[in-house]
């Protein structure tokens, strides 16, 4: 059967938690835009507990005009543990650790194929050369565990199992940073990663990886007082603006072979080619503002191409996205964002698939048109209740039917 054919593409995996940015900012960002820290040691500490209703756990799409897929809505328990510090080793050396921890626990049994525990890791060293100048190393190591289906041999033949995503990924840079005191920053990173999806070992891959990027960052004085969008005195009343663009490439070299068209559509999708194995070049370009004082607002377009020599993984992706934050009466916050997404397959007869062949960066992200809204309210001794809405739908340009909500309560405490 045929990548297409699937609910998911075996790079769709599950993806790291919500929270677990802390090393995943390690990890890409090795070098620090600031300078060092005169703080010998910073730690910090936050454990999120959360109740969550999923309207479609297994993230099922339906081709359009084919059968309709069997979804269970569920309501599930989530659990995250972030742990970071970052220590001055010198006058111009530091160095940063993090590790994450996060579960789900589905209630309905249908849906407790997607039980899963994703564990993040990272360290990052870096040299301060210059005030203008630094240059470091990073790694990161990413890893999810879905439940066996062993667990499920009481199913009804009639239900087919899901196909587990589970992956192990590991990446390594080496970053090189340059700065003027006018705010301008010139960011470059070379490095690899490797990355293994369990349930089909072809499916893996190791790539090369390269990124350029230049950001201008600036703090307007004005007559605005108030608080940032975090919630803080915003210091000297003004605005922070943060300006960037970049372009990263990264070429993957599959373990397994290219598919091509089946020379015969109504016996199969597509066939292997035992003579190339599959090979991909990912390009992705990006363009963005960030606005930050008593109101956040940030505005960001992106540009994927996912250059392929197998069949139905090229296409070309523009996303557009949008978030804004601020503080409301009542010590309550306030945050929003949609992403815009709009796909091209080279081929026909495409489902969504992760172009990025990356674990996304939270539970909830999807390489789909989302929107998610949050309200929280910061309490005594580090606690946080929150409740965020999220919902997703496919892709312009896919030929997937694709439709998930989710609604949670969280409640989370945060030590440093």
């Amino acid at each position: 059967m045929g990548r297409a054919a699937r609910s998911f593409s075996p790079l769709l995996v599950l993806a790291s938690c919500h929270l677990m940015l802390a090393p995943r900012a390690l990890a890409g960002d090795g070098v620090s835009e600031r300078a060092p820290s005169t703080t010998p040691e910073a730690r910090r500490l936050r454990v999120e507990l959360g109740l969550e209703y999923d309207t479609n756990p297994q993230r099922s799409e339906t081709a359009t005009g084919g059968t309709a897929v069997a979804i269970t809505p569920s309501p599930l328990a989530r659990a995250i543990i972030a742990w970071s510090t970052s220590s001055v080793l010198s006058e111009h050396h530091d160095l940063g650790l993090a590790l994450s921890v996060a579960a789900k626990r589905f209630f309905e049994k249908a849906a407790q194929t997607e039980d899963v525990l994703l564990v993040d890791e990272a360290a990052r060293w870096t040299w301060h050369l210059a005030p203008w100048a630094a240059t470091g190393l990073a790694v990161s190591y990413d890893e999810a565990m879905q439940r066996h289906l062993i667990d499920f041999r009481d199913r009804p033949a009639s239900l087919p199992l899901p196909e587990p995503r589970d992956y192990r990924a590991v990446t390594g840079q080496a970053r090189l940073s340059l700065l003027s005191a006018g705010g301008w920053g010139l960011h470059a990173v070379a490095g690899g990663r490797s990355f293994f999806y369990k349930p089909i070992p072809d499916a893996s891959f190791l790539a090369p990886q390269a990124g350029l990027d230049i950001r201008f960052q600036h703090d307007s004085e004005s007559d605005e007082h108030g608080t940032d969008a975090d919630g803080g005195d915003s210091g000297n009343g003004g605005v922070e603006w943060d300006v960037a663009a970049g372009l990263d490439l990264e070429e993957r070299f599959f373990s397994g072979l290219r598919r091509v068209g089946c020379p015969d559509p109504s016996i199969c999708l597509s066939a292997e080619d035992p003579s190339t194995f599959q090979r991909d070049a990912f390009w992705q370009g990006h363009l963005e503002a960030t606005r930050t004082g008593f109101l956040l607002l940030g505005l960001r377009y992106a540009f994927q191409v996912n250059d392929s020599n197998s069949y139905q993984s090229s296409v070309v992706r523009h996303l557009l996205s949008a978030r804004v934050a601020t503080r409301l009466p009542g010590d309550l916050f306030l945050a929003a964002r949609g992403e815009i997404v709009w796909a091209h397959y080279r081929d026909s007869m495409n489902l969504t698939i992760d172009s990025a062949g990356k674990p996304y960066a939270t539970f909830e992200d999807e390489n789909r048109s989302n929107a998610r809204l949050e309200l929280s309210r910061k309490l005594p001794a580090g606690l946080e209740l929150a409740a965020r809405w999220s919902g997703y739908a496919s892709a312009l340009g896919s030929a997937g039917n694709y439709r998930r909500q989710t609604l949670m309560l969280l409640t989370s405490w945060t030590w440093n």
